[in-house]
């Protein structure tokens, strides 16, 4: 992920945030006269909140043919409704993302040595708080969508920004009874200015072939925030991802609010205050000083030039680099 941590704490505190909230998807894109959706997944996404929501007994290794099994019952029952997926994975891990990958890492050394102390004193594992993916999840959760027939991209890098590129490119003339949407567990999707995100954890399966879900879209959410959807890269950048860590926005969000030890989603709220009332928002470089008036030169232009990697990474751009998966990973 990009990493705008708080972001879903955030947009959930909102809810006039959403386009539309927990409809029926099918009777939703019906009523804007479409007849089918394209659902572009976010795979690793997907993965851990089936793995993680499921029960298949994942403690010693992971009981695979059962989320095997769950993983076609996903995609067989978006198929049925005549739901197109598509999913996307991310490749190779990007240099700035390591220290956040080392960071998840140790968190789970951290809870391997709280499921012994668990097993130790109670004999058992507490399911969903200590959860961790077996090790062959991911080949098991691959294999499965191909047997359901379902495409799969494999992106050089991280897989955000081509999701929202798929999503935001596809031509409505040659297909305009289709609708196009994300489904992921990121955030970061609202900063995208794609067609529609749909949190996963909003995405309800019924028995009764049924769908409901939560809908994002960027002219809902500008209108919302009054704050031009060309500006959402410079508030997720302002408020702190994998570009800028807090201690290098430290002086900034200490000017612009008051509480201390402040939640993320406070200081993101903030953020969005602050570029409200900016009288030079559109003046990126006198923006720019204002926030890092308090650094010295040298730092400044180590900090401006993170901006502008932040804000690139947001930007969608005909540069994909992806394959579509055709051999066995």
């Amino acid at each position: 992920q990009m990493g705008v941590r708080g972001l879903f704490s955030y947009i959930s505190s909102k809810p006039g945030l959403k386009a539309a909230d927990s409809v029926n998807l099918l009777e939703y894109i019906s009523s804007l006269s479409y007849e089918r959706i394209c659902l572009v997944i976010d795979g690793y996404s997907l993965m851990y909140q089936l793995a993680q929501n499921s029960e298949w007994g994942w403690q010693h290794g992971g009981r695979l043919d059962e989320f095997y099994n769950i993983t076609r019952d996903f995609f067989s029952k978006l198929q049925k409704l005549n739901i197109e997926p598509i999913v996307v994975f991310d490749g190779i891990l990007a240099p700035q993302k390591r220290r956040a990958f080392l960071t998840r890492q140790n968190d789970n050394i951290g809870k391997i040595s709280q499921m012994v102390k668990s097993v130790q004193k109670t004999g058992k594992i507490e399911l969903k708080s200590q959860f961790l993916m077996p090790i062959l999840t991911t080949p098991v959760f691959k294999e499965a969508i191909r047997a359901a027939n379902v495409e799969i991209i494999t992106c050089l890098h991280e897989a955000d920004r081509h999701i929202a590129f798929l999503v935001s490119s596809f031509n409505p003339s040659s297909s305009p009874k289709t609708y196009y949407a994300v489904l992921s567990q990121d955030s970061d999707f609202i900063i995208f200015d794609v067609n529609a995100y749909i949190p996963y954890s909003s995405f309800e399966m019924k028995e009764s072939d049924i769908i409901t879900c939560d809908i994002y879209t960027p002219s809902h959410s500008s209108s919302f925030l009054k704050l031009d959807m060309k500006y959402f890269r410079l508030l997720a950048t302002l408020a702190s991802n994998d570009y800028l860590s807090m201690r290098d926005l430290g002086d900034f969000h200490n000017s612009i609010t008051i509480e201390i030890g402040k939640e993320r989603s406070k200081i993101i709220e903030a953020v969005v205050d602050y570029l409200q009332q900016s009288p030079n928002l559109s003046d990126l470089p006198a923006l720019l000083r204002d926030v890092f008036r308090n650094k010295r030169p040298v730092d400044r232009d180590l900090l401006l030039s993170h901006v502008n990697e932040s804000i690139q990474e947001y930007t969608l751009t005909k540069d994909i680099n992806h394959k579509k998966e055709v051999e066995d990973w």
